[in-house]
């Protein structure tokens, strides 16, 4: 067994395919309503770690200034949906069609201008 330290080279981005169906829809909804859950962090955190960070990011990386953020992999929009309320710029970019309709809603609910777009971050 080489493990990553003896391996040959250096890997190639998916070069086995893809091994969850993001995309799926039966799939993306199943997913959707794990990233909801408040009781296990096994696909998005707890809201409560969740505005931690978003206070962390806010505070500390952005120092309470207004920024354009990019989140990469945003799922339901909990971090975007968050820096956006505090007066940031954010587009957030995911592969799962249920995550994207639930993070657009949520913004339009909360009267917060976000840019979702459903597309492969490949």
């Amino acid at each position: 067994m080489r493990g990553l330290v003896g391996r040959d080279g250096a890997p190639k981005p998916w070069s086995e395919g893809d091994n969850i169906p993001w995309n799926d829809p039966p799939f993306s909804g199943r997913m959707l309503k794990e990233h909801l859950r408040q009781d296990h962090d096994l696909a998005s955190r707890a809201l409560d770690k969740v505005d931690a960070h978003v206070a962390w990011i806010h505070e500390t990386l952005l120092r309470n200034r207004p920024a354009k953020v990019l989140d990469l992999g945003c799922g339901p929009g909990f971090y975007a949906n968050r820096l956006a309320g505090l007066g940031h710029q954010c587009v957030g970019i995911d592969y799962s069609p249920a995550s994207i309709p639930f993070g657009q809603s949520e913004a339009a609910n909360q009267g917060l201008s976000v840019s979702y777009l459903l597309q492969d971050i490949r």
